[in-house]
């Protein structure tokens, strides 16, 4: 068995070769831009260590795997998949994480290529996060009871057995808690509106440091409770921010009864520095990805979603263009949940 974790750089494919490889005792590789070469490292961290074996592959080389965890921003997906689909031709994906409706619309792109889909499952958010020093990889962040899911029970048992290897601590959910529960889509946009000036100033900060206030807090779990209500009406079994945290990290230390409090209190988020410039992922990627598709998907259903509009209205007069929603991704997840309903309903 051979996985091939992709990224859009090593930064993102790295760490969670390194936990894959270490969890299940394979080799494990990874695409990186600083070239190719086998390591046997050193991994710690998130009550990880051990020693285990990655091996870097050139982003545009020939390589064959069993199964693929693809570790990049939602927009970078297409151009990821499309460089060879043929190789992923009928095999398990994991889209971590896979944005708002993306293994449904993997699906579709690989429809219209005329290509066998692979089986695409996706996780609410990134896996793990750490860095390389020497023959040591520090794993810096990594989710507990991370939610699986793929189009049907059938594909979502699947992708568990398998990933579960890699990955052991997920846990099988359905697309509407994937695809509305990354916290990111959440956290990430407040931080960089009311940050905007240290931002554009190219000041170094750090986000949950300086730039989390209760004020950025209020913002967020408003944005959050319409979020929430969302995948609710959708027959959805949702988290707040704050249980998806404590779901998350409560492994790590996380504690407090409000997201504020147990953020400020959590030694790994500590010292976590914030972007240099507007045009970074936590508009780019966490706006038309999340705050606005949950904004586009609200107004569809007949949600109150004032905090969404007005954060993504923000967001495109603070970075000077448009940041909307992928309707096709919006019509998806209405369809996946009014099929699992009218299935549920029988």
């Amino acid at each position: 068995m051979t996985l091939v974790v992709i990224g859009d750089n090593a930064e993102r494919s790295l760490p969670v070769a390194a936990v894959a490889a270490l969890t299940s005792g394979e080799r494990v590789l990874f695409t990186s831009e600083h070239g190719a070469g086998e390591h046997s490292v050193q991994v710690e961290g998130t009550g990880l260590s051990g020693t285990a074996v990655i091996e870097a592959v050139a982003q545009d080389a020939q390589f064959e795997g069993d199964s693929y965890v693809i570790a990049a921003p939602a927009k970078d997906l297409e151009s990821l998949l499309s460089v060879r689909p043929e190789q992923f031709a009928g095999k398990l994906v994991l889209l971590g994480p896979g944005g708002f409706g993306g293994a449904l619309l993997a699906t579709e792109l690989f429809r219209r290529w005329g290509i066998e889909s692979p089986i695409f499952g996706e996780v609410p958010g990134w896996i793990a996060g750490g860095s390389l020093s020497g023959d040591r990889v520090n794993i810096a962040m990594r989710k507990r009871n991370l939610d699986i899911a793929g189009a049907s029970d059938e594909d979502t048992a699947a992708l568990l057995d398998h990933f579960s290897r890699y990955l052991p601590e997920l846990v099988a959910a359905d697309f509407l808690t994937t695809s509305l529960s990354n916290i990111n889509a959440t956290i990430h946009p407040p931080l960089a509106i009311l940050n905007a000036t240290r931002i554009e100033n190219g000041e170094d900060w750090h986000y949950w440091d300086e730039g989390l206030t209760p004020g950025v807090a209020r913002l967020m779990d408003a944005i959050d409770s319409e979020r929430v209500n969302v995948v609710t009406a959708l027959g959805g079994s949702p988290r707040t921010l704050l249980e998806g945290a404590l779901n998350s990290y409560g492994g790590d230390g996380m504690q407090g009864d409000t997201f504020f409090d147990a953020v400020k209190v959590f030694p790994l988020y500590r010292n976590r520095l914030g972007p240099k410039q507007l045009d970074s992922r936590f508009l780019t990627d966490d706006v038309p990805y999340g705050i606005a598709a949950y904004e586009q998907l609200a107004e569809r259903i007949g949600v109150d979603h004032a905090a969404l509009t007005a954060v993504r209205v923000l967001s495109e007069v603070i970075l000077g263009r448009e940041l909307k929603a992928d309707t096709a991704a919006v019509e998806a997840i209405v369809q996946y949940a009014t099929e699992r309903s009218f299935a549920g309903s029988k």
